[in-house]
């Protein structure tokens, strides 16, 4: 379990105190009843804090993982909404050969490229765990990664981060 998971259960738990207001003992959390509406409320209100910070809400920036099975010469498309200006970074954190339809080390590099609607698009030849980014504005975007003609069919995992909506203004 990570800190963040922690807090979150630590939120729930939080909650279900304010809301019995009774002593109560959850997912390893143990909480004396609460002898005023006052704490009822303080307990609910830091519950939902707690859930807030542990599902990553107040991020500035939100990540996903997204796997390619890639033949020689092939490629995937990944579109994105961009909601305000800010870093988009592409990183490979898994890449290897499909040899047999089994995955092997063996060959290291694909190209990515990264567009932004008018702020056209940007390529780098990238390597596991070796970021490429840059700003894009608001509006649609793609995440392209292509493998190689000469490279073996590729499975690779990509994290990419771009900026996260905060809230919705409907």
């Amino acid at each position: 379990m990570n800190v963040n998971d922690g807090l979150f259960w630590l939120g729930i738990a939080l909650v279900v105190a304010g809301v019995t207001g009774a002593g109560c003992k959850i997912l390893g959390f143990e909480f004396p009843p609460l002898r005023s509406w006052r704490q009822q409320v303080l307990s609910f209100l830091l519950g939902i804090v707690f859930i807030l910070i542990g599902t990553n809400f107040f991020a500035k920036e939100a990540e996903t993982r997204e796997v390619a099975i890639l033949n020689p010469g092939g490629k995937k498309v990944f579109p994105l909404t961009i909601p305000h200006s800010g870093q988009v970074e592409v990183r490979i954190t898994f890449l290897r050969e499909r040899k047999s339809g089994v995955d092997q080390e063996g060959q290291d590099e694909v190209m990515a490229t990264i567009c932004g609607g008018l702020d056209g698009c940007a390529n780098e030849q990238l390597g596991i765990q070796r970021p490429f980014g840059r700003i894009l504005k608001e509006g649609n975007a793609t995440v392209e990664v292509f493998n190689f003609g000469v490279n073996p069919p590729l499975t690779l995992i990509l994290a990419i981060k771009y900026p996260k909506q905060f809230w919705s203004s409907s």
